[in-house]
């Protein structure tokens, strides 16, 4: 398993041949973890542009079958199940089809999965994200409201609930959450000043609604704390929507961030700096 680990894997067939050598040693507990860590690489590659689809395809296959094997050969262990959900979660995005199979299998195994671990917080944050991901987005509410029910204290539970209300358009319970979620993050760091991801897809969720102001509202909070962010993911984001909106001083002042915090999209910045007609 370590030497598939350590392989190029545009070599999947290579990986995956060490893979199989690993499993002929194994014991059903044993191969579990090892199906986790194959689970990953799957994941890993499906990212990678420089692989093709085919090759993508016949490693991500490999990896449904090893993890839906892991859950079948321990069928009390709660953490295979998780790791399952979570892999046809984020495999749907690639395979999914028009109808996403994966995630509905997935919202099976979490139904079957809850069965095992009715109080375990993360069952609930994974399955309201494929509840979610399946527009269902009052099913999304109710296990958001379950995972926070958990452990009220949780920042990043409350946000996960505050964007599902909006999207399920119960406007004004989101940003109940939300307030929650700002006060948690403010009394226990004080530092911190905001949770710039979980705030971004807040705005996204107005946004979905037809909610513009609202969602322009948390978007000039981000950017007015630009500097203390580092993630160049949501400046470039920030600077994106800005600019759809014809904002163009803040959607400069976020592209002039990104280049600040990764230089190598430098190039990149100025170019689109330069088709906003700035400087």
């Amino acid at each position: 398993a370590v030497q598939a680990l350590m392989i190029c894997p545009e070599q999947s067939n290579i990986v995956i041949d060490y893979f199989k050598k690993s499993f002929d040693y194994g014991t059903p507990t044993k191969n579990a973890e090892i199906a986790g860590r194959v689970a990953d690489s799957a994941i890993q590659l499906l990212n990678n542009n420089k692989i093709d689809q085919q090759k993508k395809k016949d490693f991500f296959d490999f990896a449904s079958e090893k993890a839906s094997k892991a859950v079948e050969e321990n069928p009390l262990d709660f953490r295979n199940r998780l790791y399952w959900s979570s892999f046809l979660n984020q495999g749907s995005a690639f395979f999914g089809g028009n109808d996403n199979v994966l995630l509905k299998e997935a919202d099976k195994v979490l139904a079957d999965s809850e069965k095992l671990a009715p109080r375990k917080q993360l069952l609930y944050l994974e399955w309201g994200r494929v509840k979610s991901r399946l527009g269902d987005q009052n099913g999304a509410v109710e296990k958001f409201k379950a995972a926070v029910d958990l452990n009220t204290n949780v920042e990043e539970t409350r946000w996960r609930l505050a964007s599902a209300y909006v999207r399920a358009g119960r406007t004004a319970e989101g940003e109940a959450e939300a307030a929650e979620a700002r006060r948690i993050l403010a009394e226990s760091n004080s530092q911190a000043k905001i949770n710039a991801a979980s705030e971004l897809d807040l705005a996204l969720a107005f946004k979905e609604k037809g909610l513009a102001d609202k969602e322009l509202e948390i978007m000039k909070n981000i950017l007015a704390n630009k500097d203390s962010l580092s993630d160049s993911y949501i400046l470039i984001k920030l600077a994106e929507e800005f600019a759809g909106k014809g904002d163009k001083e803040s959607a400069i002042a976020a592209a002039r961030r990104v280049a600040e915090v990764n230089p190598s999209l430098q190039a990149d910045t100025d170019k689109f700096i330069g088709q906003l007609g700035g400087h």
